[in-house]
């Protein structure tokens, strides 16, 4: 009123510095989201129009060539953080009288005024002069799911409210800024229909949302995107597509003859199944690996000791044991020659009588290179 009912196309809440936490809340009220935006319809602050065109006349076509005033008229631009969202969602059914609310990807924010002005300046005028870089929708106008999360709980607004409204935007992470439009039947110039149950015209209210279910790149996907397979492994899963399969048969493993390593793999496992035998050697098997053991060359070669024989001497009453050594004779051949050794006394029992007779035992055998031959 006291600039003589002037009207706005855009009315725009600032982004380019919004500090959070309490900042936030005391300057972006709750009466701001309730009371102030919905003034602005009911005092006839907005303005329609397209900004070149009134009632079908063009004004402004001069300037209007090399504008930066965005495109639209009859709306408000939020910027997209938790806070706007929670106080927009918490004042839902006040706002739906007087707008519908979509969300602006980041690809159409040329119909934005602030932002389209701000990208008209040079990237580093606007750093060195202003203090500022030119993409602060970068920073201020996104956030993850985790801090909607782990937001605390507001006393006239659930988090879950906030969540579910979330979760059913399209392209979450591209989403820049909220938009509120004016219903057409607070146009002046407004000549349409009227009906009830028109959105847009007669009915607002969150507008674009789907059911979270069939959201393909939204608030449930942030972070578990997958990446687009590259053509080498492409290549590689149609190649392995393709490799023959083994299909089952019916013959039963029993019945089916077992071949090449499935015999080797069966007679392994009967080996391992099998228990180990521990029977105890005979006597004589140890007398004989004790004889072995004893009887070996002058080179630490062992060799396999012959029997001795026995030569019963009738006039002697003893028993005599010659054993084998090795020597060499003139021509260098090995051959065994008898020792005798000491006289053994064996008793024989002949009727009623125990006598003792001494035997002399002579062993006598064969050259080695003989025995060699022979074998």
């Amino acid at each position: 009123k006291t600039w003589g009912r002037v009207k706005f196309r855009q009315i725009i809440l600032d982004y380019f510095w919004i500090p959070r936490g309490t900042w936030v809340m005391s300057h972006w009220s709750r009466s701001f989201f309730d009371a102030i935006l919905p003034s602005f319809v009911t005092e006839g602050m907005i303005d329609f129009s397209c900004g070149d065109e009134v009632s079908g006349r063009k004004v402004n076509s001069r300037l209007q060539a090399h504008s930066t005033s965005g495109s639209g008229g009859g709306v408000v631009y939020l910027p997209f953080c938790l806070h706007c969202v929670k106080e927009v969602t918490a004042a839902i059914d006040t706002l739906s009288k007087y707008y519908t609310i979509s969300f602006l990807h980041k690809s159409e924010l040329a119909e934005h005024a602030l932002w389209s002005a701000t990208n008209s300046i040079d990237p580093d005028v606007m750093q060195r002069q202003f203090g500022k870089a030119i993409a602060q929708e970068e920073v201020y106008c996104k956030f993850k799911p985790q801090e909607a999360y782990s937001a605390a709980e507001d006393a006239h607004i659930s988090k879950k409210e906030v969540i579910q409204v979330l979760r059913g935007i399209e392209d979450f992470e591209d989403i820049r800024m909220m938009k509120l439009t004016a219903l057409k039947k607070f146009d002046p110039e407004y000549r349409g229909s009227t009906a009830s149950d028109i959105v847009g015209v007669t009915k607002g209210g969150y507008v674009g949302l789907k059911n979270p279910s069939e959201v393909v790149r939204g608030f449930d996907h942030v972070g578990k995107a997958t990446k687009k397979p590259s053509k080498a492994a492409v290549a590689k899963g149609k190649a392995k597509a393709q490799q023959p399969v083994a299909v089952p048969v019916s013959v039963s493993e029993a019945s089916a003859p077992a071949t090449g390593d499935a015999k080797k793999a069966e007679k392994s496992k009967k080996r391992k199944r099998a228990p180990t035998k521990s029977a105890k050697p005979s006597a004589a098997k140890k007398n004989r690996a004790k004889a072995k053991a004893k009887a070996k060359t002058a080179g630490g070669e062992v060799v396999k000791k012959p029997r001795a024989k026995k030569r019963a001497d009738k006039s002697v009453g003893k028993t005599s044991v010659s054993t084998p050594s090795e020597t060499k004779n003139s021509d260098g051949e090995n051959k065994y020659i008898t020792k005798k050794s000491k006289s053994l006394e064996k008793k024989v029992d002949q009727g009623d009588a125990a006598k003792t007779v001494e035997v002399d035992m002579t062993a006598v055998t064969p050259l080695v290179g003989a025995s060699k031959q022979k074998s």
